[in-house]
């Protein structure tokens, strides 16, 4: 998934961007464990100013739901949704 991403993002560049804005992906790897190191992710997203954040862990997902509604920051989980994730 994430290579995808960063295709995406490099090829949208490549043609201008959107409407002239270039795409930046920002990346961290945060295992398949719950634990501080999603919630620090979270954190230099949101100082880092993005607009947007995707997720394939449905446990972080569940657990930053509420982080991403109060931070006003959407956010995309690529494989199936949960109840908890819904905000």
């Amino acid at each position: 998934m994430t290579y995808g991403v960063n295709d995406f993002a490099r090829y949208t560049n490549e043609h201008g961007g959107i409407n002239g804005v270039e795409l930046k992906v920002i990346w961290y790897d945060v295992g398949k464990t719950l634990d501080a190191g999603t919630i620090s992710a979270h954190k230099r997203f949101k100082e880092a100013g993005v607009v947007f954040e995707i997720m394939s862990l449905s446990t972080a997902t569940e657990m930053l739901a509420p982080r991403w509604q109060k931070d006003e920051i959407p956010a995309l989980f690529v494989v199936g949704y949960t109840p908890a994730m819904i905000t």
